[in-house]
């Protein structure tokens, strides 16, 4: 061996060694030397380049071309622009790598199936596996910084957060754009069969003849090639090369050394089968039709995403790898962000019906023990029912967390992030009764739990009971006369233009429903009827006849003046005395006139006068012009009853175990301020609840369907995707049909060589006959079928928009007056509860000591409050369901627009003024972006002659062109009864 490696190496040496003796060979031996080395730098250049680019090279070349590429695919129309396209991700997304793409650590595996990375069959695996490290985790643990600060240690997430984060972290968006990515590489590599491609190496090879005994032989061949091929748009290829070969021969009959070079072509062009730009560019043409598809399919789905992350329902499907993308806009749901909010006004709607129960009960409860509601199954019913609410109540917030989890899930989040805290103002509008009154509520109820409670000292000094509720009642008062001034100054005008809407509507479409009560001036009267009820000074007669009390801003007044003069300006020994000196003698009572007054005008008699004197507060006149005539009246009522009245009295002021606070009339005159208290309370609440009802609107849809129809022919992105679609599978029957055509080649090949007698020369042609085109055939009549089913779906996708925009439009029309109708069905639930409610706290109206109760008061008080809650969320939920409906509505229309920010631009009212915009040419139609003319009217191609004339001169013509076909006798068939007779 060491032998021959010694003979290879002088043969080497001498091959490049300067032979000054032999002048004819001097030549050769430069030649020689000049080869070699540049042989030997060129081998070595081409080992290097074996391993190829850097990886890093690779992909950032792919993503330069992939922009570019989009780049020039969103210049078709601005409304796809694709210049700030990218594939790298958010460095605060949760699915974001921080490492390096080309040295990717091995993510966590499975313990069992990682022994056979290292050992597989027996066999010690490759450690390559583990070059670049493990990692523990496959999430990007800095996404915590994409959540807002906390606020009050919470973190609070909106609809704009919610959004933000759905765009950086949810996976289903990050899939939209990768989808779109690799569409773009098929086109590239479609492209790529048109280019110029290159190709080029070498070969060093060594081979021994004979082993290493005398007289053998031995070669070094070194082989370098290089072409290149190209492929025509006609479908014709060519194919140049260039070889050169370097032999080197030692031992045997002498050294020698052989070179050798040629120049290889190759043309070939098809003529029939195969041949033609409409065959040979259909792939290209195809994949850049499915790229620009995709790149409005990606718009598409930017749009309908916002409705997703808001919504639930991803009413767009994704961007496809290398198809057509799925087309259609998917119906609208309420989930997602809007569901939670609609699911956080439920539970508050909850509260407030679980708080109203608890408060009523705590009154049934006192009016049993009283003897005014005689049956224990009546107190009984209100528990029930409140127990039934808090279940409910418990049950709902147990579900929203279910929910929130779930959406974070949804938006690409993880469901264990603590301290979230979902809130916006969209809803804020259905919270009726605002949380200052409620706190107002919760407050006095408490109280007056305690003070019925005789176990539970109640402080002396009433100062800070006073103080708080004045506080929340004067704030709660302000609100609702904002509330009221908003209504009549802004709302007002926009909701009577609204009526007019529906009002016209009913009167075309909905005769039948006999719903009259859609007018701007039942609006003014309502607005009317809601500011009297809340400052009206005097007491009125309704409509009905009936006395109204004076407004409930004046009635909470007169009870906080009576607190004044009552329970602010005298001490606790010496109000309890002068309560009992009244009660004993009514005639020299110790309080002042104002007192006397407010207290009949608050119908607060009982309380102070006793049960019997009671009996005459409905002859006391709270409008009693002086002060003489009030004296008056009391000494009357004084000699005619006080002998009754002290025998009365002494009952009234003896310890009973019907009431806990009879035997301390200080607490039974708290009790009595602060139970009216809490009753103008509830109806400062309603009052409010009304003038916040009336505040809700709704942006008006009035648009026709063939309008909307129209818009949607020339705007929505996915109806260009299905034109798109359908004109491929029209192509394909050219494409399917060029394979029943025979082939007819048109070929040339050839070399030449530094030797010319090695140089070759072939033309000709190649032809093979379509004898056997069966499967052809077949796959023709298939494109003819596909194309035909392709036309059917279109025309079926077609009919499916116009169904579906007539559909929703009618659906939001509906859901406008529903809207309206639950309106009034909550006003009228919330006049029922008041009713309810005013029913427990009325006088007695007999002369005995104790009035009863109604039987039916709390089965009417229970339904009321059920009715309310049902109402409020329907109400709430009916208003979300159109504001989703709306949006789905543009987004089928192709008129939903998002702002630089990716925010949606909420056009208002959807009317004719809107859609004129988008036709007076400020985009372009399909027909202006395909180039197309429109098809000639009938008129135009019959020269304005009618149909049936033309098609009877052609009839008319063939007559006279074609013999009329002879015709033969029909043989006479005799009728079946015969044939049967004939039989027999």
């Amino acid at each position: 061996m060491k032998e021959e490696l010694s003979r290879i190496g002088k043969n080497l040496n001498m091959i490049t060694k300067r032979k000054n003796d032999r002048p004819n060979f001097v030549s050769a031996g430069k030649n020689e030397h000049w080869f070699f080395h540049k042989r030997l730098i060129v081998f070595i250049v081409l080992i290097l380049l074996i391993s190829g680019c850097s990886r890093k090279f690779y992909r950032e070349d792919a993503d330069r071309e992939v922009d570019k590429l989009l780049n020039t695919a969103g210049q078709c129309d601005p409304l796809w622009d694709m210049s700030n396209f990218s594939l790298e991700q958010d460095p605060a997304s949760r699915y974001s790598d921080f490492h390096d793409p080309e040295k990717l650590p091995m993510p966590p595996d499975d313990p069992m199936g990682h022994r056979l990375m290292e050992c597989v069959d027996g066999m010690r695996g490759s450690s390559k596996w583990n070059e670049n490290g493990q990692t523990n985790t496959v999430e990007n643990l800095n996404w915590v910084q994409s959540l807002p600060a906390p606020v009050d240690g919470k973190i609070i997430i909106d609809q704009k957060v919610a959004y933000d984060l759905a765009l950086v972290h949810s996976p289903n968006y990050r899939t939209a754009f990768e989808n779109v990515y690799l569409s773009a590489l098929n086109v590239i590599e479609e492209r790529y069969k048109f280019d110029v491609l290159f190709y080029g190496g070498e070969s060093l090879l060594y081979r021994n003849n004979g082993g290493f005994r005398d007289g053998s032989t031995s070669t070094l061949t070194n082989d370098l090639s290089f072409g290149g091929s190209k492929k025509l748009a006609t479908g014709g290829t060519v194919l140049i090369g260039i070889a050169n070969s370097l032999v080197w021969t030692f031992g045997g009959n002498g050294d020698r050394y052989s070179p050798s070079t040629s120049i290889g072509y190759s043309i070939t062009q098809p003529l029939l089968r195969g041949a033609g730009r409409a065959i040979v560019l259909e792939n290209l043409t195809l994949a850049e039709r499915k790229l620009l598809a995709n790149v409005r399919q990606l718009i598409f789905y930017q749009q309908g995403f916002y409705v997703y992350t808001l919504a639930g329902r991803s009413p767009i499907s994704l961007p496809t790898t290398a198809n057509y993308p799925s087309s259609g806009v998917n119906a609208a749901s309420l989930s997602g962000f809007y569901g939670l909010l609609s699911t956080q006004i439920q539970i508050l709607n909850q509260q407030q019906n679980v708080t109203s129960l608890q408060d009523n009960l705590n009154r049934y409860e006192e009016l049993f023990k009283a003897g005014r509601v005689k049956s224990r199954v009546d107190v009984d019913r209100v528990r029930q029912d409140l127990l039934k609410s808090q279940s409910t109540l418990l049950s709902s917030k147990n579900n929203y967390q279910d929910s929130v989890e779930s959406f974070l899930i949804s938006i690409g989040l993880p469901p264990n992030i603590k301290d979230i805290q979902i809130k916006d103002s969209l809803l804020d509008q259905f919270v009726l009764m605002p949380k200052t009154l409620e706190e107002a509520q919760s407050y006095l109820d408490q109280y007056l739990a305690d003070l019925r409670d005789t176990k539970k000292k109640v402080p002396d000094n009433f100062r800070a009971v006073y103080d708080e509720l004045k506080k929340t009642t004067d704030a709660g008062s302000s609100e609702t006369f904002k509330d009221i001034e908003h209504l009549q100054k802004d709302v007002s005008v926009s909701r009577a233009k609204a009526f007019k809407v529906l009002e016209e509507r009913l009167k075309q479409d909905h005769k039948e429903a006999g719903v009259t009560f859609f007018t701007p001036a039942m609006l003014d009267k309502r607005i009317a009827a809601i500011r009297s009820d809340f400052d009206r000074t005097e007491k009125i007669k309704d409509e009905y006849g009936y006395d109204k009390a004076k407004g409930v801003k004046w009635l909470l007044n007169d009870i906080f003046r009576l607190m004044e003069l009552t329970l602010l300006k005298y001490d606790r020994p010496t109000l309890t005395k002068m309560i009992q000196d009244t009660q004993a003698h009514p005639e020299k009572s110790p309080f002042s006139e104002e007192v006397i007054k407010l207290v009949y005008e608050l119908q607060l008699e009982s309380a102070l006068l006793g049960e019997k004197e009671a009996d005459f507060g409905e002859q006391y006149d709270t409008g009693l012009e002086s002060s003489s005539e009030e004296a008056r009246v009391r000494e009357n009522l004084s000699k005619e009853y006080s002998a009754e009245l002290k025998d009365k009295l002494q009952e009234v002021l003896e310890p009973s175990e019907s009431s806990s606070v009879l035997d301390d009339p200080w607490r039974k005159w708290i009790q009595a301020c602060l139970t009216r208290f809490s009753d103008d309370l509830m109806t400062l609440r309603l009052v409010q609840a009304r003038a916040r009802l009336e505040t809700m609107q709704l942006a008006v849809v009035d648009i026709a369907p063939e309008d909307a129809f129209q818009v949607a022919a020339e705007h929505r992105l996915d109806w260009m995707n299905v034109r798109s679609n359908l004109v491929d599978q029209w192509r394909n029957i050219e494409i399917v049909a060029d394979k029943l055509r025979g082939v007819l080649d048109l070929e040339m090949s050839g070399n030449i060589n530094t030797k010319p007698e090695n140089s070759t020369l072939s033309a000709g042609f190649k032809f093979d006959a379509p004898l056997d085109r069966l499967l052809e055939r077949d796959n023709y009549r298939r494109a003819l079928i596909s194309y035909d089913q392709a036309r059917r779906t279109y025309y079926n996708y077609v009919d499916n928009v116009n169904f579906d925009i007539r559909s929703t439009i009618r659906s939001i029309q509906l859901a406008q007056m529903d809207f309206e109708l639950t309106r009034e069905n909550v006003l009228t639930a919330i006049q029922q509860v008041h009713q309810a409610q005013l029913a427990l706290t009325e006088p007695p109206k007999t002369s005995s000591k104790v009035g009863t109760v109604s039987s039916t008061a709390a089965m009417d008080l229970v339904d009321s409050l059920s009715s309310l809650l049902n109402t409020q969320n329907t109400l709430m939920r009916t208003w979300l369901e159109y504001h989703v409906k709306r949006m789905n509505l543009l987004l089928m229309l192709g008129l939903f627009e998002i702002n630089e920010e990716g925010r949606w631009i909420d056009p208002g009212d959807i009317n004719s003024k809107l859609l004129q915009k988008y036709s007076d040419g400020n985009y372009p139609t399909q027909d202006e972006l395909s180039g197309i003319d429109k098809l000639p009217t009938t008129e135009k191609l019959t020269g304005g002659r009618d149909i049936e004339e033309i098609a009877s001169e052609m009839e008319k013509k063939e007559a006279v062109q074609k013999p009329a076909p002879k015709k033969e006798p029909i043989p006479k068939k005799e009728p079946a009864f015969a044939q049967g007779a004939s039989a027999k």
